[in-house]
C-alpha cells in the first residue's frame, strides 16, 4: 500500500509540471518546417503567407490557421519573393520576367494576375484593400508606386529626385523611407488630397516605416547612422511624436495593428521579438529561445516571424491572449478610414480563470490524490 501511494503521489505531479510547463509555451506554435529557407512572413485574419526556398527557388506558399492547412501559391521556376496579403488578394516580388515585376493571387478563385507591366524593376509591394503599392527603378532612381485592383489604373506617388523605397500603406496613406535630404527620412502622401508629407526631420537615419490608422512607426539610429536602437511612432492627427523603444542595442523591422507595435530586438544577445502597448506604454517580450527571431508581422491576436532555433528558418506564431486576456486589443487607434471590427467581442462574463488556473487544479488534484490513498492505507492497516 505504501509503494501505491508513492506511485499516485509520483504521478499526479509529473502531471501537475506537465500542466504548468504547458502554460508559458502552449501559446507559442510552428507554421513552417525548416524546408531550407523560410522568410518574409505577412498575416491577414487566418491566413499566413511567407516565401519559401524549398523547390530550388523561392516560391509563396500559405496557412490556414483556423484548419492548420498549408498551401502553395506560386509554382513558376523563377523567384517570388515579399509577399503580402489583404483580403483574398496577395501580392509579391516576381522574378520570371526581364523586368522584375508584381503579380498578384486570389485566393477564393485560385487565379494569379499580373500587376506591374511597365519599365524598371519592381519590389517590396503592400496593399490595402484595393490598392497595391510598391517601389521601382524605372527613372535610374527608385521612386514609389501604386495600382488600383478595380481599374487596373497605375499611378506615381513619391516624385523626388532621390531614392524613395520601402512603401507601406494602411487606409488613404503611405508611408516610405525617403533619401533626398542627404539622410534616410520617412515621407507619407494621402491618397485623396494627394498630398506629400514629411514625418521624420532628425539628421540620422530612419528605417523600416509600418503604418495602422494614424499611427506610423519605425526604427531610428539616433545614437548611430549605421545601427537602429531605438523605435518611434508619430500621429498623424496630432502630429506628435513619441518614443517606443530606447538605448538598445539594435532594433529592427517593427510592425504595428491598432495598438500594438512589435520589433526584432537584439538587447538578449540575439534577436527576440519584442512588444509595446501603446494604451499603458508596457513593454513585453514574446520570444526566449537563445536563437534569433525576425520579421515580425502582426494582425489582431496573432504574432508571426522567422524562427532559426531548429537550425534553419521555420515560421513561428504567437498568440497574443496568453499575455493580454481574450479582450486584448482595447479601443481602436482613431484613423480615417472607417474602423476595422474589434479582433475579439466583448466579454460579457464578470468572471475569468486566472493565468494559471491549469496548475491550480493540478495541485489540487495532488492534495486530493494524496488524501485518499492516505485513507486507503490507514483503513487497509
Amino acid at each position: 500500500m505504501k509503494l501505491l501511494f508513492l506511485q499516485l503521489q509520483i504521478t499526479c505531479l509529473i502531471l501537475s509540471l506537465l500542466l504548468i510547463s504547458n502554460i508559458g509555451g502552449s501559446h507559442e506554435f510552428k507554421i513552417a518546417e525548416n524546408t531550407d529557407f523560410n522568410t518574409y512572413p505577412a498575416i491577414y485574419e487566418d491566413i499566413v503567407v511567407w516565401s519559401s526556398c524549398r523547390n530550388d527557388n523561392c516560391d509563396i506558399y500559405g496557412y490556414n490557421l483556423s484548419t492548420n492547412e498549408e498551401f502553395r501559391i506560386t509554382t513558376h521556376p523563377e523567384w517570388q519573393l515579399h509577399p503580402a496579403i489583404y483580403g483574398n488578394i496577395v501580392v509579391w516580388t516576381d522574378f520570371r520576367n526581364e523586368e522584375i515585376d508584381i503579380n498578384g493571387y486570389n485566393i477564393s478563385t485560385k487565379e494569379e494576375f499580373q500587376i506591374t507591366t511597365g519599365p524598371g524593376w519592381n519590389s517590396h509591394p503592400r496593399i490595402y484593400k484595393n490598392t497595391v503599392v510598391w517601389d521601382n527603378t524605372r527613372g535610374h532612381i527608385i521612386d514609389v508606386y501604386g495600382c488600383n485592383l478595380l481599374t487596373g489604373e497605375e499611378f506615381r506617388i513619391s516624385k523626388a529626385l532621390w531614392e524613395q523605397f520601402c512603401p507601406e500603406i494602411h487606409g488613404d496613406y503611405v508611408v516610405w523611407v525617403d533619401g533626398r535630404n542627404g539622410n534616410f527620412d520617412i515621407y507619407g502622401y494621402n491618397l485623396q488630397t494627394k498630398e506629400e508629407f514629411q514625418i521624420t526631420t532628425d539628421p540620422h537615419n530612419d528605417r523600416c516605416p509600418a503604418i495602422h490608422g494614424d499611427i506610423v512607426v519605425w526604427s531610428d539610429s539616433r545614437k548611430s547612422n549605421y545601427s537602429d536602437h531605438y523605435i518611434y511612432g508619430y500621429n498623424l492627427q496630432t502630429k506628435e511624436e513619441f518614443q517606443i523603444a530606447a538605448d538598445l542595442d539594435e532594433v529592427s523591422c517593427p510592425a504595428i495593428y491598432k495598438n500594438y507595435v512589435v520589433w526584432e530586438d537584439e538587447r538578449n544577445g540575439n534577436l527576440d521579438i519584442y512588444i509595446y502597448k501603446l494604451l499603458t506604454n508596457e513593454e513585453f517580450q514574446i520570444t526566449k529561445d537563445t536563437s534569433d527571431q525576425k520579421n515580425p508581422a502582426i494582425y489582431k491576436d496573432i504574432v508571426v516571424w522567422i524562427d532559426n532555433r531548429n537550425g534553419g528558418w521555420d515560421i513561428y506564431g504567437y498568440n497574443l491572449s496568453s499575455l493580454f486576456g481574450p479582450s486584448f486589443t482595447g479601443p481602436p487607434v482613431p484613423h480615417t478610414s472607417p474602423p476595422e471590427p474589434p479582433p475579439f467581442p466583448p466579454v460579457q462574463e464578470s468572471f475569468t480563470f486566472p493565468k494559471n488556473f491549469a496548475a491550480i487544479v493540478a495541485v489540487i488534484a495532488l492534495i486530493i490524490v494524496s488524501v485518499l490513498a492516505f485513507e486507503v492505507i490507514k483503513k487497509s492497516s
